[in-house]
């Protein structure tokens, strides 16, 4: 049987769980074997690859497979979302072990339980045919909240685990004390350079002025996120849009990485699709001004909101948007670039340009691309594919409509990550999040008016 475009959908959400799958194997990078860690990688970064390009385009598909892949729908979500619960639990048993000095304490009777009545609640909602959308919603929330309370209470914040947090923290105490944040920090082990931009600072300082363990906070951002990506669906389809998100919240790579701090640059760039989806452009453009002072990697993805607003509207309204984004990250970010630009610049962008060693174990190109460029030149490499990919999506006019603009940008962050000398396996994390906004938009789950 040929493949329709009703199918289409579908076969997108199967290989969405195709890359989230290759994702949570590969977490932070395989295992170093005899073969060598980066040999090993190779079979799923082409995988990776090829169910990316497929995922762009379903109609170039093979019959046989796209007829499989178009059986997905939303009980298969919570399926795959279950198996990735368990794989969590044998994960953190080996994470408790492994950082055991640093006070992680782990009851394994008790961490099953949970665990299990995690999947159990997955594999109950898929059973339920006439389950609602909301319930089911409720249910992934609750099992997210739920495994992330377990991962506040049994695994402290320790500096020699993850300093992430505890450079926000420190940093966030100086700026809410109206310091300059961009200088060197005492760790017990190490000096350390501030390298966050001030509006991801800035996001934790709440919980910094009330002495919370900051993962509280990311998790609210996480679940603020979320919700809005149920928000914004339409009610036919919120019930797949729910269990979608099951896969994504509940993935073993996001309850092992406990300690991440990106959840605020996630709700920021949903708002910024859900906008985009909208063609609300000046708070898209907002959203993204502030995702530009919350991360360096919107700096692959932002030129593409700008050439939307230039095919869709006009050339006018993309000197307008550009404006809108431009001054946004400059009213964050300026008060600390001009009271210490030298520091602030250091911490942000040289202090990565001046590794000389390729630290990308996870799915990557940069490993093998240093075999013929120098590791600290791969940032030219990157900027040329960025321009490449540009001026493909000028000439093709591909950024004329919403869901070919994140099209592009979800094209531009993954070459860049992957081309990346210093490359951690959570910045897949956030290219899941620029695919979940894709994947709503182009098979039109999102409503793209209040009316819809």
């Amino acid at each position: 049987m040929p493949i329709t475009s009703n199918s289409f959908p579908a076969i997108r959400l199967g290989l969405f769980f195709v890359l989230a799958l290759l994702i949570n194997c590969v977490m932070d990078g395989l295992p170093r074997t005899f073969l060598g860690d980066q040999i090993c990688v190779v079979p799923f970064t082409l995988t990776f690859l090829i169910a990316f390009y497929y995922f762009l385009h379903p109609e170039k598909l093979s019959a046989p497979l796209g007829s499989r892949l178009g059986r997905a729908n939303w009980r298969s979500c919570l399926w795959l979302s279950s198996l990735f619960v368990v794989a969590g639990y044998f994960i953190i048993l080996a994470e408790a072990h492994s950082f055991h000095q640093y006070g992680y304490q782990l009851y394994p009777v008790a961490a099953a339980c949970l665990f299990g009545a995690v999947a159990l609640a997955l594999v109950f909602a898929q059973s339920r045919q006439q389950m609602s959308a909301r319930s089911l919603l409720f249910i992934v929330l609750a099992c997210y909240f739920a495994i992330e309370i377990f991962s506040i209470v049994s695994f402290p914040p320790d500096i020699r685990r993850s300093d992430m947090l505890a450079m926000i923290q420190a940093a966030g105490a100086d700026m809410a004390r109206g310091h300059n944040p961009y200088h060197y920090f005492t760790w017990p082990t190490e000096w350390a350079f501030c390298p966050y931009l001030p509006a991801l600072i800035g996001a934790y300082i709440p919980g910094v002025l009330l002495h919370l363990d900051l993962r509280w906070l990311a998790t609210a951002y996480m679940l603020a996120g979320a919700s809005l990506i149920f928000w914004a669906t339409r009610s036919e389809h919120r019930r797949v849009v729910a269990a979608t998100l099951s896969t994504f919240l509940l993935g073993n790579y996001l309850i092992f990485r406990h300690e991440l701090y990106l959840q605020i640059h996630w709700l920021v760039l949903i708002i910024m699709s859900i906008c985009l989806c909208r063609r609300w452009l000046f708070a898209a453009a907002v959203a993204m001004g502030t995702a530009l002072a919350i991360s360096q990697l919107t700096l692959a993805i932002f030129p593409f909101l700008l050439l939307h607003a230039w095919q869709k509207e006009s050339f006018k309204k993309a000197l307008q948007v550009t404006t809108v984004l431009l001054g946004t990250a400059a009213c964050i970010i300026s008060p600390y670039a001009i009271t210490n630009p030298r520091g602030m610049f250091y911490g942000t962008v040289e202090r990565i340009n001046n590794i000389s060693l390729v630290r990308a174990r996870p799915m990557n190109l940069a490993y093998w691309i240093a075999h013929f460029i120098q590791p600290n030149q791969l940032r030219w490499v990157q900027f040329a594919a960025l321009v490449v990919l540009f001026g493909y999506a000028i000439l093709k006019n591909r950024c004329r409509d919403a869901a070919g603009c994140l099209a592009m940008m979800m094209v531009a962050f993954l070459s860049f990550i992957m081309m990346s000398i210093f490359l951690d396996g959570y910045f897949y994390l956030t290219f899941l999040v620029l695919v979940l906004a894709y994947l709503c938009t182009v098979n039109k789950w999102w409503r793209e008016t209040a009316a819809d």
